[in-house]
């Protein structure tokens, strides 16, 4: 019988995702995913129900303890191109994981026919919350950068006039 290790392999494959990836979708670092996937680690409870809990076709029973099969049962083994690339797993109406956001902003209409279990109610999940809130963060320090490049460039220029006026 194979061990966990063998079986997050076959899972980081059978999703087309990295170690990076899954360790992102769950919550967690890539040293944990790469030390259990390397079986440095023994899972614990907290980490199995993370994955099972983000990756919701996928079984318990054989995660756990290698019995059955990987998928649940009545599972379409199907891959859906995602508007961003890659694929997801089809899942009846569950998917493996939910679609990366376009780039461009959509109107709710087209962004509901692009995945429309996303959100059921008009509420955000946290998850898209987090996300809003990552991503806000990110804005406001890329525009600090911006501010502190341009002072440092006009710093920069100063001191070049200046070494001109001395050399001239």
């Amino acid at each position: 019988m194979e061990d966990f290790s063998s079986r997050l392999e076959k899972v980081l494959e059978h999703l087309q995702i990295t170690p990076y990836k899954m360790a992102k979708d769950i919550g967690t670092s890539e040293a944990v995913i790469s030390n259990a996937k390397n079986g440095k680690n023994k899972p614990s409870y907290d980490f199995l129900s993370k994955i099972l809990n983000f990756y919701k076709v996928l079984n318990a029973e054989w995660l756990i303890t290698g019995q059955g099969e990987m998928l649940k049962s009545g599972i379409k083994n199907e891959y859906t191109p995602r508007p961003s690339g890659g694929y997801e797993i089809v899942a009846d109406t569950e998917t493996a994981y939910t679609p990366k956001p376009p780039k461009e902003k959509l109107h709710p209409k087209q962004a509901e026919k692009l995945h429309p279990t996303l959100h059921p109610t008009p509420e955000k999940c946290a998850l898209c919350h987090e996300k809003e809130r990552v991503i806000e963060q990110q804005k406001e320090t890329i525009d600090t950068l911006k501010e502190v490049n341009s002072l440092l460039r006009s710093k920069l220029e100063e001191r070049e006039g200046r070494g001109n006026r001395r050399a001239g």
